[in-house]
C-alpha cells in the first residue's frame, strides 16, 4: 500500500482535475452557446439537406421554447424551495439558514438525488447543535421535499408548460 499510494493519489488527483477542466470547458461551450444560439442554429440547419431546412428549424424552434419554459419552472421551484427551507431553517435554529436553504435550491435543480445532497449538510449540522434540532430539520426536509415533488412542481410545471398537474405527475412517476 505504501509503495502504491503515492501513484494512487496522483491518479486521483489527475482524474479530478480532469473532470473539472472537461466540466469547465463544456459551461464555457454552452455559455457562448446561449448567446449565439441563433447563428448555431442556423449554422446546423444549413447542415441540411434542403427540403427538411424549413420542417427542422420550426421543430427547433418549438424545442427552444419548451426548453425555456422548462428551465424557467424549474428555477422558481428552485427559489420557492430556497425560501421555504431560509424560513424553516431559521425558525428551527439552524446556524447560517441562508446558506443551507440557498445549497438546497441550488442542489434541487439536479435530478433524483439533489434534494438529498442538499439536505445532508443541514441535517449535520443541525445534529452537531442538538440531537433535537437535527430531528426536527431532517423531518422538514422530508415533509418539503414531499410537498415539492407532489404539489409545487407539479403546479409549477402545469403552469410553464401548459399541461395538466395529472400529466405532469405521471410523467414525474415515469
Amino acid at each position: 500500500i505504501s509503495v502504491n499510494l503515492p501513484e494512487m493519489f496522483i491518479a486521483f488527483i489527475k482524474s479530478v482535475v480532469s473532470a473539472l477542466g472537461v466540466i469547465i470547458i463544456s459551461l464555457v461551450i454552452g455559455f457562448y452557446m446561449l448567446f449565439n444560439f441563433d447563428k448555431v442554429k442556423e449554422n446546423l440547419i444549413k447542415l441540411l439537406p434542403k427540403k427538411y431546412r424549413k420542417e427542422t428549424r420550426t421543430l427547433m424552434d418549438s424545442i427552444s421554447s419548451n426548453l425555456y419554459e422548462y428551465v424557467n419552472g424549474m428555477l422558481l421551484v428552485s427559489l420557492i424551495i430556497f425560501i421555504v427551507n431560509t424560513i424553516g431553517f431559521s425558525i428551527i435554529g439552524l446556524s447560517a439558514p441562508l446558506l443551507f436553504g440557498l445549497f438546497c435550491g441550488i442542489t434541487n435543480l439536479i435530478p433524483y438525488v439533489g434534494q438529498y445532497i442538499g439536505g445532508a449538510p443541514a441535517v449535520l449540522v443541525g445534529y452537531s447543535i442538538s440531537p433535537l434540532v437535527g430531528t426536527l430539520i431532517l423531518i422538514f426536509i422530508i415533509v418539503v421535499q414531499t410537498l415539492e415533488g407532489t404539489f409545487i412542481t407539479p403546479l409549477v410545471m402545469s403552469k410553464k408548460m401548459n399541461l395538466s398537474p395529472i400529466t405532469v405527475i405521471i410523467a414525474l412517476l415515469i
